[in-house]
């Protein structure tokens, strides 16, 4: 649904949207003591995290100017990588040094300064071609391989997030987040030296490689 919105040219709201369904989730999480409306309160997470995910690649597109379009989007796909990495080991300091409220009070306030930035960010409008939201305008078979092929990372990757800082625990071994930090510098060292080798190479190898 959030992909036929923004085909059709509504990114500033669907941005916002999500954006504001991100902050307000994680104080749902502190005032909420029942597990059922919390569950409740995570789905809304959830949705909220399609938008702003969805949204935010394709307003980036948007306005990185297309003589350096490739080195912004590289820029761009770095950032991302980072926050996934670095969050989890910040998120565990933040739950070991002080409270879950802390933590997810932080969560929201880091959502409070992505809305200030993207007040600031000069978007243009986009002209598109209105369509109407059927089943056709909603799955591209073009797109499955690859749409597989990210669930199945994703789900391995899915896993290790959440439960290595459990792991960690029973094994009695040092924070999870020693483990997020370290991958955090790895991913940083890599995408720095990656994209210039893929453009000359070809992305295949480095796909089977990983």
């Amino acid at each position: 649904f959030v992909g036929w919105w923004l085909d059709n040219g509504v990114r500033r709201a669907a941005l916002i949207a999500g954006l504001v369904l991100m902050g307000l989730a994680p104080l749902g999480y502190v005032f909420v003591p029942v597990l059922s409306v919390a569950i409740a309160v995570r789905m809304l997470h959830g949705v909220g995290l399609s938008f702003s995910n969805s949204t935010t690649a394709t307003v980036a597109s948007d306005v990185i100017c297309r003589p350096r379009f490739a080195e912004g989007m590289g820029m761009f796909g770095m950032a991302t990588a980072l926050a996934t990495s670095c969050a989890p080991a910040l998120g565990l300091y933040l739950m070991d040094s002080f409270s879950y409220t802390v933590l997810f009070a932080c969560a929201s306030g880091s959502v409070l300064i992505a809305l200030i930035l993207f007040a600031i960010l000069k978007n243009p409008p986009i002209k598109a071609e209105k369509k109407p939201l059927n089943v056709s305008a909603l799955f591209s078979r073009a797109a499955v391989p690859a749409s597989v092929i990210a669930l199945v990372f994703m789900l391995t990757f899915g896993a290790l997030e959440n439960f290595l800082a459990k792991y960690a625990v029973e094994a009695e071994l040092p924070s999870g987040g020693l483990f997020f930090a370290i991958m955090a510098v790895m991913l940083l060292l890599v995408r720095v030296v990656l994209g210039k080798y893929a453009d000359k190479k070809g992305e295949a190898m480095f796909v089977y490689t990983c």
